[in-house]
Formats: C-alpha cells, structure tokens, sequence
C-alpha cells in the first residue's frame, strides 16, 4: 500500500469519523485539550499520504454524551447522505479546502 512501488491505495480517499464526547470548544488551542481534532488526526493523515491517498477532512460528531435523539438522527442522516455523494463522486476536491469538518458539506442537505 505504501512505499516505491506500493500502489493498492493510491488516488483513493480517505475520511476520519468519530465522536466526542466534548464540545467543540474543548478542542482548540485555549481548549481543555489545548489541540484540534484535525491537529491530532494529523498522523492518520501522514499514513494517508504516505499511500498516496486523498485525505478528507474528518465527519466529527462533538458532545456525543449529551445528544437528543433528534440531534443523532440528523448526524446518521448527514453521515449517510456523505457516503452517498462520496460513492457518487458529487464533490470536488476544491469542495475540500476551506472546510474544518466535512460535516460542513451536508449542513444543509
């Protein structure tokens, strides 16, 4: 997968999902963990590049202690509705540059 002639991975993309349970504000610089959750993903995206591969910003569920049943079926449809526009090829890679979160990209869906 990895190295001068690893290639199984190549040109395909790879996204982090995960929960939290803290808020959002807890991962930043002045946070409770002093660091974003893109800056500790920060290896898993090295493994990624390392293989040649495309890494997506992650889908990020933050405050998973304290969610309403609503709150969590709106983030399962989210979640579906991404890995259908994945599958689908419905983003581009510009789609990617500017978002914290790819959550971002099915707010509105």
């Amino acid at each position: 997968a990895y190295g001068e002639k690893g290639r199984a991975l190549e040109g395909k993309s790879a996204v982090s999902v995960l929960t939290t349970g803290g808020r959002k504000e807890v991962y930043s610089e002045k946070g409770r963990h002093q660091f974003t959750v893109n800056q500790f993903l920060i290896p898993v995206k090295q493994s990624a590049k390392l293989c040649r591969m495309n890494y997506l910003p992650p889908f990020v569920v933050h405050g998973s202690y304290t969610m309403s049943t609503e709150e969590i079926e709106r983030y399962a449809f989210q979640y579906k509705n991404l890995i259908i526009n994945l599958r689908d090829e419905k983003y581009s890679e510009s789609d990617f540059d500017t978002i914290e979160y790819i959550n971002e990209l099915t707010e509105h869906v």
